[in-house]
């Protein structure tokens, strides 16, 4: 699939307000953003979505008004090296199943949970998950970038100063084969 019908499916889903081809020196910004990251508490934090996107060949910026499609999990948990979730985020419709979230979690925010029965052996780090893009008919993956990144992004694409908008990152291969 190439790049134009990718942006053309993104721009018509419902909130995006537009997308655009990330260049090279606007990735670079992204990953020098993202690296060396604590988030609150002083935790570290690590983008598996930045990970997954790197073997892409084709990476798009998109501002929309809400998630461009509604995830099925958890997009950030807080975890260790050795796997143990101490703590996750509840997207709003994993929120109706009683499945998302475990006997005993205490709620911190509207929409993130912690295990206080769990105690980290190493440190723990909130760690942001990559999400898969079906609607794109591609192999897709897609992230959410750190507050700063986003701000930067924002500025970079004349969205700056919208703390309203989401800013997600789409990355795909131009010519992978349809699923």
């Amino acid at each position: 699939m190439g790049t134009e019908e990718v942006l053309r499916k993104l721009k018509s889903r419902r909130g995006v307000l537009d997308a655009f081809v990330i260049d090279g020196d606007t990735r670079s910004m992204i990953e020098r953003e993202e690296s060396g990251i604590r988030a609150s508490g002083g935790l570290v934090y690590e983008n598996l979505g930045i990970d997954r996107s790197r073997g892409m060949d084709t990476h798009v910026c998109v501002f929309s008004e809400g998630f461009i499609t509604e995830p099925r999990g958890p997009l950030v948990v807080m975890t260790d090296d050795a796997g143990t979730i101490y703590g996750h985020n509840v997207p709003m419709k994993c929120k109706l199943s009683s499945s998302a979230v475990r006997n005993g979690a205490v709620w911190i925010s509207d929409d993130f949970v912690v295990y206080p029965d769990r105690v980290p052996r190493r440190e723990p780090k909130f760690v942001v998950l990559p999400c898969r893009l079906d609607f794109l008919g591609t192999d897709a993956t897609s992230y959410n970038p750190a507050l700063s990144t986003d701000g930067l992004l924002k500025e970079r694409f004349g969205f700056g100063g919208r703390g309203d908008l989401m800013t997600t990152i789409v990355s795909f291969n131009s010519c992978s084969r349809l699923l």
